[in-house]
């Protein structure tokens, strides 16, 4: 019922979420000509740089094969990464508008994910187009990827419920999660498979809520057995940390903006 009542009042706020978002959208790439499609090229650059690689050490020998690959892990994880760092800074990055506006703080999470979740749906066209020329099959299981994306938003933003009081007491941890954050891309099969994973640390690994995300994503672009398993775990342990998250959040957020 809390939930319910504290959503109520988030709805109330729509227009001003709309235009908070738009204006973090357009604030982005301001003064830029490629304008959003700078939010793209990060992860088709890395991804086609990997996939060189993965040429050169004979990892593959399709270059349109490894570089789907690659890119099926490499945008779920731009997401993941870059949902975490924005929102988990949002009290920072609008503390003058803290300070002045009484609303539900958690608008400016939301507000802060929107223009990333834009560049994340326009890389997502384009390899849609390229999976489509490389096997033109789109199945049932495309219906999968609104589930993925739900547990890749509840497991990014779990965590940055929990970053957001420690970043705001304390600065250094902003810096601190900015070299952290990144790493976590070797734990998550971003440009290899988790079947590279052998023995025990396989079932520790699966716990890592990325792992179904990204191997979901791969067997649906590559018409794979779907791990249904997988996700429903990665779907709990991203429920779990959400709503952990959440309750931590609301229970601090307006003792939150003292330290501002």
């Amino acid at each position: 019922m809390f939930l319910i009542k504290y959503f109520r009042e988030v709805y109330k706020f729509k227009d001003f979420l709309y235009f908070l978002s738009l204006s973090n959208f357009k604030s982005q790439f301001s003064q830029t000509e490629l304008g959003f499609l700078w939010g793209i090229l990060n992860p088709f650059f890395t991804s086609f740089a990997f996939t060189v690689l993965g040429l050169i050490y004979h990892v593959s020998d399709d270059l349109i094969t490894h570089f789907v690959f690659t890119l099926t892990g490499m945008l779920p994880w731009v997401l993941f990464k870059e949902t975490v760092l924005n929102s988990s800074e949002c009290y920072l990055k609008n503390a003058n508008l803290i300070k002045k506006v009484k609303f539900p703080r958690i608008i400016l999470i939301i507000a802060s994910i929107a223009p990333k979740f834009v560049d994340f749906l326009v890389g997502f066209a384009i390899l849609l187009i390229i999976s489509f020329i490389r096997n033109p099959v789109i199945s049932i299981s495309f219906l999968l990827i609104p589930l993925l994306l739900l547990i890749n938003m509840f497991t990014a933003i779990g965590i940055s419920f929990l970053f957001i009081k420690p970043i705001t007491n304390l600065r250094d941890v902003r810096f601190l999660i900015r070299h952290i954050i990144p790493l976590v891309m070797f734990i998550s099969p971003v440009v290899y498979s988790s079947s590279a994973i052998h023995g025990k640390w396989l079932e520790v690994y699966s716990y890592n809520p990325l792992v179904p995300i990204i191997e979901g994503f791969r067997a649906v672009f590559n018409h794979n057995a779907i791990p249904w398993f997988l996700i429903f775990k990665g779907f709990v342990v991203s429920a779990i940390i959400f709503f952990f998250g959440l309750f931590v959040f609301v229970k601090n957020e307006n003792s939150l903006s003292d330290n501002l």
